[in-house]
């Protein structure tokens, strides 16, 4: 249905990190302007209808498929490398997360100090976090709307974890400092 599938692109766009501001119902219209476009391109290949060769009608079909494909091309390429920025940055981020909780720092203090010292797509979604946390939205909740925004498998792991740390009560840096040990590796190879 139309609401699902402008609701599947914001989610996309959310997870691109929403590149230029561009909203779904705009990313919409970039696509129509992009597939007229490539009509036009089609059509102007093609405008001699009587001469009409082979060359000229792949040429057109082509064109009118890059018009039809580009936008979701471009947004998928925006995900993958927000995601990639994101998974390079989150051993260091774990680790500094570490660091402070072994200096006596809360969980939500540690966010706090990471989210004013980076400034990388990881370091403004940790920021956001901190946000949502004091207007009063709960830590896990919180976590796992990070979680659903960037759709980074390890940071997923990681937020299970620490909410699961949270339930049992154990230490958050011992839970941060192996698991910035275990991606580490897992970048390795």
């Amino acid at each position: 249905t139309p609401d699902r599938m402008v609701n599947e692109i914001e989610h996309k766009l959310t997870v691109a990190g929403n590149p230029g501001g561009v909203r779904a119902r705009e990313f919409f219209a970039i696509r129509m302007l992009t597939l007229m476009a490539g009509v036009g391109a089609a059509l102007w290949v093609n405008r001699d209808f009587q001469n009409l060769d082979l060359m000229s009608i792949v040429l057109g079909i082509a064109l009118l498929g890059m018009g039809a494909l580009l936008p979701n091309y471009w947004l998928s390429k925006k995900m993958q490398a927000r995601q990639r920025e994101i998974t390079q940055n989150l051993p260091d981020a774990l680790d500094m997360l570490s660091v402070c909780a072994s200096a006596g720092l809360g969980f939500d203090q540690s966010l706090q100090k990471i989210s004013a010292y980076w400034d990388t797509e990881l370091g403004w979604e940790l920021q956001r976090v901190t946000q949502e946390m004091e207007m009063g939205i709960p830590r896990t909740t919180a976590l796992r709307n990070l979680a659903d925004r960037v759709e980074v498998q390890d940071l997923s792991r990681f937020i299970a974890l620490i909410i699961q740390a949270e339930r049992v009560g154990m230490s958050y840096a011992d839970v941060l400092h192996s698991q910035a040990i275990q991606m580490r590796i897992q970048r390795q190879y």
